[in-house]
């Protein structure tokens, strides 16, 4: 047995409310006494007994007195996260940078992070995933779901912002790898408390950024692993485009990959990056076993728990029926002076 309590009021108060009705009940009796100038017969002690022992049952009752060993327990708090409870977070660069094509000589940066993605999927394939996307800012594309087998179709139609029809606008905007840094921070802390014990993956997946503050500012231990995948080169590629809404595509832009803030920005979440130029995303080197995330703020669950016995109403009784003699008592006694039976 596993007893616990779920006070109806703090303890303290609890205490009081008892002490101070106990000592009222005492007081009536001593002051009665005195005026009829005699000490207390057994029957009045007896009564005073009851009346003490029914206030110290309400104040039990009070306290909600029960028994969790049968209870549905918190989720099992362990030092790693289980494979059905991790949340994957995947951060994916949509500027127009990402079109570059100079990923194993001739391919997108984009084809080649939708594949990569797909290792991602295949390798979390029983986690939960959400897809959040930035450029010069940044917003949610897929909440936090298990839905992984309707992510992957929408993965392939991922495009960056404006499409293949980009114009200047869409070419020239600026873009920032920590643009995302509030929106991911807030996705982190609700699926921390949402889903107790898991742990929280991130994989950003990006190539360029404009000059800033790369660092992410995730409170320390909300992040379990993942890694920064940048994709591309150093010398990068051009991008042609077409400018204030024009048919042809003149307008040229180069986009080179800016591995100083990648690496600031997986410094910032401490995890690894990795540089993708060509070849496959090997699913031997994501994360496995991952210690699980750690709360902003302390998890309390609920008390009362789920199927938990509880003992307030055998209290609650014994106190009724204490005080039920009692009225009966009192009743008697009012009839019978009411009556001019009262006894000297």
């Amino acid at each position: 047995m596993k007893l616990s309590v779920a006070p109806v009021f703090p303890i303290w108060l609890i205490a009081i409310l008892v002490v101070l009705a106990v000592g009222l009940r005492v007081a009536a009796v001593v002051m009665s006494r005195r005026r009829r100038g005699r000490l207390p017969e057994g029957r009045t002690w007896l009564r005073l007994g009851m009346g003490v022992l029914a206030i110290l049952c309400l104040g039990m009752a009070a306290t909600r007195v029960g028994d969790e060993s049968a209870a549905e327990r918190p989720p099992r708090m362990t030092a790693t996260a289980e494979e059905t409870n991790l949340n994957v977070f995947v951060v994916i660069d949509r500027s127009i940078g990402m079109t570059a094509d100079d990923f194993d000589g001739e391919e997108e940066r984009l084809t080649a992070a939708r594949t990569d993605l797909e290792v991602i999927l295949r390798k979390y394939q029983k986690s939960r995933f959400s897809v959040i996307s930035y450029a010069d800012s940044a917003r949610v594309e897929w909440p936090l779901s298990p839905d992984v087998w309707s992510l992957v179709p929408f993965i392939w139609n991922f495009t960056p912002y404006g499409g293949e029809y980009a114009d200047d606008a869409d070419a020239t905007k600026s873009t920032n790898v920590a643009a995302s840094n509030t929106i991911l921070k807030e996705e982190l802390n609700k699926a921390v408390h949402e889903y107790p014990g898991s742990a929280n993956l991130v994989y950003i997946i990006g190539s360029g950024s404009d000059p800033g503050d790369w660092a992410f500012d995730i409170p320390q231990g909300q992040v379990s692993g993942g890694a920064v995948l940048g994709y591309g080169t150093k010398e990068g590629a051009n991008i042609y485009y077409a400018p204030n809404g024009q048919s042809g595509r003149d307008a040229l832009v180069r986009f080179t990959l800016n591995e100083p803030a990648l690496r600031t920005a997986a410094d910032s979440l401490g995890i690894p990056y990795e540089h993708r130029e060509h070849g496959e995303l090997q699913e031997d080197s994501l994360a496995t076993v991952v210690p699980q995330a750690a709360p902003v703020d302390v998890i309390v669950p609920d008390v009362p728990h789920p199927n938990r016995i509880e003992y307030y109403w055998l209290f609650a009784a014994i106190g009724a029926a204490l005080f039920g003699m009692e009225l009966y008592g009192l009743g008697r006694h009012w009839l019978r002076r009411r009556g001019g039976g009262v006894r000297k």
